[in-house]
């Protein structure tokens, strides 16, 4: 294999895996809208608090999952360490020049690191109870960053299928 061949071959690789993430960010936000209901309530059930906060937890790690995956195909790094989910936004929110442009904008990064925040809460902070006014805050600001994030996706997404189909043989 040549190295042409392995540059087409990663490109295509990260094309299909990019759809599985974009695919399960979707998901996410469809079964987040779908408890808004709920989770207005004035007083929403425990396992509605809990689901709401999972699906956040899930929708960041999805995000990640998708940003790595870039990160490994296009800039050849990921970054690794204590500040490694940190670095991995920043990372995304950078231009790489004649490799491909940012993926996230200022808000669209200050949001996911928002998200980060929260799911290290859901991680770490066993038996903290969990807020409905603060999760109620962070499902609209998915509702109103989601479409932002997909766009975004879907243009980087494009501009690898572009530098792929570049890459086929003539014929």
């Amino acid at each position: 294999m040549t190295d042409h061949d392995a540059v087409r071959a990663r490109l295509s690789r990260l094309l299909v895996e990019a759809e599985v993430e974009v695919s399960a960010l979707d998901r996410i936000a469809a079964e987040l809208a779908a408890c808004a209901r709920d989770l207005a309530l004035a007083e929403p059930a425990r396992a509605t608090l809990a689901l709401v906060a999972l699906d956040l937890h899930d929708y960041f790690t999805a995000a990640e999952v998708l940003f790595e995956r870039i990160a490994r195909a296009l800039d050849g790094d990921v970054p690794v360490g204590q500040d490694s989910h940190r670095a991995l936004v920043e990372q995304m929110a950078a231009e790489i020049p004649s490799v491909r442009p940012a993926l996230l904008d200022p808000p669209l990064r200050a949001w996911l690191h928002e998200l980060r925040a929260f799911r290290h809460v859901v991680r770490h902070a066993y038996g903290t109870p969990l807020r409905p006014d603060r999760l109620r805050e962070l499902v609209g600001e998915l509702e109103r960053h989601h479409p932002a994030l997909r766009a975004a996706t879907d243009r980087l997404l494009e501009h690898v299928t572009r530098i792929r189909a570049a890459l086929d043989p003539p014929g």
